[in-house]
């Protein structure tokens, strides 16, 4: 498919003849429909989705327009905003760091025609007939085919990005294996096998409670405020419940007032 850099250099190419002088001229407006049919193929072959030109009339033309100009938006804002999440270090911070990934994933755009890069790492294959996506933005990580040049170098954006967040630590052995190919995809498949496996749900089950049990707030104290003590047991139970050991609101309650020894909130 002819690409937005390829269409551009074809117009230019238009505009002058073979002997270097005025060639066919293509008025502003008539280039910005033709870019605008060439975003729309673009997007709807990404999504695996027909894009048959006979379809494609001037209201189309006008919309995907602004939906050019939306995108490259979009995308200088979130380059702004976005920052990866720290490097990984405990098992015990897999639940929070993973789900931190995923949200840098979702707004970090990748060569596949802006799509999320997050699309390497989402769960399912092929996206089936019955599938609904909530935003433009689910759709777009939910269908994104993942074949091609464009993929290819998003999935290896993707190990890179993990690897640079392992720095030899506990999640390194896993993604070793996709090292030669960068392959982002099944290096991140290999991290959830493990993480979210039986073996290790039991582990980080266990760490949860142990934080809980362990958590102590005496009053404020050099890098351990309230707050600090009112996260541990956030986490714990948000990990608790994601492995479908939710802990009873009595419980809760009973455990985060046990736990605080401040004589002051005696």
């Amino acid at each position: 498919m002819l690409t937005e850099t390829a269409l551009t250099r074809l117009i230019k190419q238009i505009h002058r003849n073979n002997n270097g002088g005025a060639g066919l001229q293509i008025p502003f407006m008539s280039q910005q429909y033709i870019q605008a049919l060439q975003f729309w193929a673009q997007c709807q072959h990404t999504l695996g989705l027909p894009y048959d030109v006979d379809t494609f009339d001037m209201a189309d033309a006008i919309y995907w327009i602004e939906k050019m100009q939306e995108d490259e938006e979009a995308g200088i804002a979130s380059d702004n905003l976005i920052k990866p999440p720290e490097i990984f270090k405990k098992d015990e911070e897999w639940l929070t760091w993973s789900e931190q990934f995923i949200t840098y994933a979702r707004l970090k755009k990748g060569k596949n025609n802006g799509t999320p890069i997050a699309y390497i790492i989402r769960e399912h294959n092929l996206p089936t007939p019955d599938m609904t996506f909530p935003t433009e933005t689910d759709e777009k990580i939910g269908r994104a085919i993942l074949t091609g040049p464009l993929y290819a170098s998003d999935n290896a954006d993707m190990y890179d990005l993990i690897k640079s967040l392992s720095r030899n630590g506990p999640i390194w052995p896993f993604i070793q294996p996709f090292e030669r190919q960068r392959n982002g995809r099944g290096a991140w498949q290999a991290l959830v096998n493990y993480f979210e496996g039986d073996t290790m749900k039991t582990r980080l089950k266990q760490a949860a409670y142990k934080s809980i049990t362990k958590a102590n707030y005496q009053g404020p104290r050099r890098n351990f405020e309230f707050s600090t003590y009112v996260t541990i047991h956030q986490r714990a139970h948000q990990a608790l419940a994601k492995y479908n050991e939710p802990v009873p609101e009595s419980k809760k309650v009973q455990d985060f007032i046990e736990g605080i020894t401040d004589p002051q909130c005696e």
